[in-house]
């Protein structure tokens, strides 16, 4: 049985890919035709008799090129553009704007409209062949579409409908064009999530093509309903009619393209991804070798979903990135990069990169605007990530998000309604004027060139008028020129006699002054030799005030420093006397006890008394270290100083088994401390420890250091049982604390209640 089933399967693979294969081969002759084609039309423009005949000929040769997306289709639509302009030729004009649009349709949609439009409105001005503005007004809707602006593109699908059904052409010819505007509405309302009016429209096409026998349009329109079926979830009704398309497929490796990625997307839906990854696969090779860009995306989102239902991440996400940076490139519609985006954001999030994931959810939000459907989906993803990270409150307003979005793409289908009737009417209406005063303007410019060229005549006969006046009033203005010249040579003649007398008077006057200033400068050299003299002498005596001031000044920091000397060895001599002559005066009184207690035989008492003079001595060591470690000039910094402090607490805690927690910051600031400062701040942290280890019975010792704008800040605090500050007695400990901080001009502070710990906080600043 299993061996039966297994064959039955191959058997199925084995048909799938031949079928494939007989595609790819059947589609490949169509290069051929189109090549012997393009060599017709460029014979047909060389051999053209008049400008129009070649402006036409040039128009068709460039539609078959701008299709294909050719940049020789631009040239030649510009050339044809450039040669109508010349000409004035309206349908020539109309033809090129037209194949500028096919050119950047779907690459520069806003361009593409652009030129769709003015093709249009060349057309309105010559009447062409009913054919050529059909199309234009199917390729408005088309772009309309792409762009996802639904309500205009139905507008100009119902616009084409009624302009074909309202023609006097051949009922072929005429059923062609309704057809091609059914489909067009077809895809508006498509678009627009209208699935139902979307599939009888369709219908409405495949009759028409079927009477036609229009295999192209059967297969465009069956993958219409197929992807109708999709959205609609019925995806084997999808499969049969995406099968049936491509039955109707000959010599088109583009719309092979499509029409494999469509299958490939709906197997991908029901978990087929086997089947899905083959449609993909093949999408992606026929694709690229008929240089097929907009689907793309699609095949390289198919083949993520694949990964990702095998839980191969990893491999997901280098798809979707691929597809996402070949959407962009090739500028793919916006639904599929949009979904490409929150796929990455899927395959992140299940990688655990939560803030990749909130990236591409944000970036495909940017993408999606103007789509409430997806844009409701990519916040509802945005809620589940932020709900994995713990961000409940960015979770619960991104899920408010996604139920706006979500209710709005119901609530709006009937302001869109009402928005589609108006854009209709206004637009048939602007449309009807266009085509009822076309015929008017041609008259109004027919009447105008020949006004224009009777005033051209007047303006000329006007103007020999006024070139004759011209020149006589210019040979009267020559004689008036001369003898003006004549007076201006008598008038400078005169003007140089007056300027040589000037001459010989300013030169008296200059020898006479100059003596004057000769006198003017011996008396103010004398003056200034006597303000010299004066100078000097008074900057000789300004040097020697100045000599003795400076050693003044020396003679006083000398005093200052010695001061400053004898005050650090009187506190040195304090320091030595307090801190060890009390411990050494103890030691002395203990041995002479223990002498006693060892003659009369008291052992437990002298061992007492040897451990009180070795806990003693242990004391005095510690305290001459720190005397010493105070002095040391090598350990003037604030890091050096919480280190030690920071020892020094880790000692005491670990001998009463309380926990320490010192929070300081990495790096202090290169501020160097006086010996007397780092001596106050040391001895005031130190009384403040030994407070809590000894007296607290705290589980918890907290130093907290922080300096900041030359402000340090020490907070010392336990856990232990604290006191009433105003019932007990403040002892020589809080008042060393008290005198240390009024030495630093710091604020002090304690607070302490019975149960509550104690806080001891010191704020020192120092200056630079």
């Amino acid at each position: 049985m299993g061996y039966s089933t297994s064959r039955a399967k191959l058997s199925v693979m084995i048909s799938k890919y031949c079928l494939l294969i007989l595609i790819f081969f059947g589609s490949s002759t169509n290069v051929y035709a189109q090549t012997k084609s393009f060599d017709s039309l460029k014979i047909r423009s060389k051999d053209a008799k008049t400008n129009k005949n070649k402006i036409d000929a040039l128009n068709i040769l460039a539609d078959s090129f701008c299709s294909l997306k050719a940049d020789t289709g631009r040239v030649l639509a510009i050339a044809a553009l450039n040669l109508s302009k010349k000409e004035n030729y309206h349908i020539g004009l109309g033809g090129a704007y037209h194949n500028l649009g096919m050119l950047n349709f779907r690459q520069n949609n806003d361009s593409a409209l652009i030129f769709f439009y003015k093709a249009r409105d060349e057309y309105l001005k010559e009447a062409p062949a009913f054919e050529k503005f059909a199309f234009t007004i199917n390729n408005l809707s088309r772009t309309w579409c792409e762009m996802m602006h639904f309500d205009s593109a139905l507008c100009y699908a119902k616009l084409a409908i009624e302009y074909a059904s309202n023609s006097k052409e051949a009922y072929t010819l005429k059923s062609k064009w309704i057809m091609f505007g059914y489909g067009a509405a077809a895809n508006s309302f498509f678009g627009d999530s209208k699935y139902d009016s979307a599939n009888l429209y369709y219908m409405k096409a495949v009759q028409i093509a079927e009477q036609l026998n229009n295999k192209k349009m059967l297969e465009v329109y069956f993958k219409g309903i197929s992807s109708i079926q999709s959205q609609l979830g019925n995806h084997q009704k999808a499969i049969e009619f995406g099968k049936k398309a491509i039955t109707f497929i000959e010599n088109d490796d583009r719309a092979l393209t499509i029409a494999l990625a469509n299958l490939g997307s709906i197997y991908s839906k029901i978990q087929d991804f086997t089947n899905a990854e083959i449609m993909a696969d093949s999408s992606l090779k026929v694709g690229k070798r008929c240089n097929v860009t907009n689907s793309i995306g699609r095949n390289y989102s198919t083949l993520g979903n694949s990964k990702m239902e095998q839980q191969k991440y990893t491999e997901a996400l280098a798809y979707y990135k691929t597809g996402l940076q070949y959407a962009n490139q090739l500028h793919n519609s916006k639904y599929t990069i949009s979904g490409l985006q929150r796929k990455i954001g899927n395959a992140y999030q299940a990688l655990d990169s939560f803030k990749q994931a909130k990236e591409s959810y944000l970036s495909a939000l940017q993408t999606a605007k103007g789509d409430n459907e997806y844009l409701s989906g990519i916040y509802f993803s945005l809620s589940q990530l932020a709900e994995k990270e713990g961000e409940l409150n960015n979770a619960y307003q991104y899920l408010k998000q996604y139920s706006i979005f979500h209710d709005s793409a119901y609530t709006n289908e009937k302001v869109k309604t009402i928005t589609e009737l108006n854009t209709k009417y206004e637009t048939e209406k602007k449309d009807q004027q266009l085509l009822l005063f076309a015929k008017d303007n041609q008259l109004q410019e027919a009447i105008s060139y020949r006004q224009l060229q009777q005033l051209e005549k007047y303006d000329i006969e006007k103007k020999s008028q006024q070139l004759t006046i011209l020149n006589y009033q210019l040979a009267a203005e020559k004689k008036e020129q001369l003898l003006t010249i004549r007076e201006l040579d008598i008038e400078n003649n005169h003007i140089k006699e007056q300027e040589q007398q000037m001459l010989i008077a300013n030169t008296n006057n200059k020898l006479k002054i100059e003596k004057q200033q000769k006198e003017l400068h011996l008396s103010t050299i004398k003056s200034q030799q006597h303000w010299f003299t004066f100078l000097l002498s008074g900057l000789f005596v300004s040097g020697i005030i100045l000599l003795l001031l400076f050693n003044r000044y020396k003679l006083v920091k000398k005093i200052q420093k010695q001061n400053a000397l004898l005050q650090q060895r009187q506190n040195i001599s304090r320091d030595l006397h307090d801190e060890l002559g009390a411990t050494l005066s103890g030691i002395s009184m203990y041995s002479h006890l223990t002498k006693e207690q060892i003659k009369y035989a008291q052992t437990d008492e002298v061992e007492k008394s040897l451990n009180i003079m070795q806990q003693s001595a242990g004391d005095m060591v510690n305290k001459l270290n720190d005397i010493v470690w105070l002095i040391n000039p090598g350990q003037d910094t604030l890091q050096q100083l919480m280190q030690r402090l920071e020892e020094y607490a880790a000692d005491m805690a670990t001998v009463k088994n309380i926990q320490l927690k010192f929070t300081m910051p990495d790096v202090f600031s290169t501020q160097q401390l006086t010996i007397e400062s780092r001596r106050n701040i040391y001895l005031f942290c130190k009384e403040a420890i030994n407070n809590a280890v000894k007296y607290s019975e705290a589980s918890l010792l907290e130093l907290f250091v922080n300096e900041n704008n030359h402000l340090l800040e020490i907070t010392i605090r336990d856990n232990g049982k604290g006191f009433d500050m105003d019932e007990t007695k403040r002892g020589n400990g809080l008042g060393n604390m008290k005198k240390r901080a009024d030495e630093l001009k710091a604020d002090f502070i304690i607070r302490s209640k019975p149960g509550e710990g104690c806080l001891i906080s010191l704020k020192v600043k120092f200056t630079q």
